[in-house]
């Protein structure tokens, strides 16, 4: 079966042979567009059903991540908790060392735990002798741009992009026979020319 991209570049041929052809839609053209839109019709029902498919795959792989998710940070709370009781027994050692029969345990030192005051106001060390220990940083309001862009204002650095989502709804019988009736060129009751 053809897929949808081949299609649509089969029908656009058509149509191009059917210009070509002063616009006479002849019995073999008409043949042709029927074939082609009732496949089209049916690719496109299968593209949702597809993607509705996929959509409960993301769902079904989305909840066991959670709970794998759930699991491993259970677990590594467990792992963290062993560890530091371990830790904190071999602190008490004279020698800051544990041995045994396998493994041997000993502290070492690593890079000091930076602490910082939850009462220290950055803005208060900007101005004082402490000014070079604070960074600022600069940072858009995107909402704010958007708001100006919205109502019409220009700003040389953004631009808001046009964007689309793909919406579906159900289609009847009588839509789907009417796309048909149009995927014929006979929409409007007067494609069919004559020859003078």
């Amino acid at each position: 079966m053809s897929s949808l991209t081949e299609l649509i570049e089969q029908q656009s041929c058509l149509i191009q042979q059917i210009c070509e052809n002063h616009g006479e839609v002849t019995p073999e053209f008409e043949s042709e567009l029927e074939a082609l839109g009732a496949a089209l019709i049916q690719k496109v029902d299968g593209y949702k059903d597809f993607v509705d498919r996929l959509d409960a795959e993301v769902a079904f792989f989305r909840e066991r991540a959670d709970f794998f998710s759930r699991a491993a940070r259970s677990v590594k709370r467990t792992r963290d908790f062993l560890w530091d009781r371990l830790k904190d027994y071999v602190m008490t050692t004279p020698n800051k060392e544990v041995i045994g029969d396998l493994y041997k345990y000993k502290l070492s030192r690593t890079k000091a735990k930076l602490v910082i005051d939850d009462k220290c106001n950055p803005a208060a060390l900007a101005d004082s002798e402490h000014e070079n220990l604070v960074k600022i940083e600069f940072v858009i309001d995107k909402q704010k741009v958007r708001d100006v862009l919205e109502a019409g204002g220009a700003l040389p650095f953004a631009r808001l992009e046009e964007m689309y989502a793909l919406k579906t709804s159900a289609s009847s019988a009588k839509s789907a026979k009417s796309t048909s009736k149009n995927g014929k060129g006979k929409g409007n009751g007067n494609s069919r020319s004559r020859k003078e």
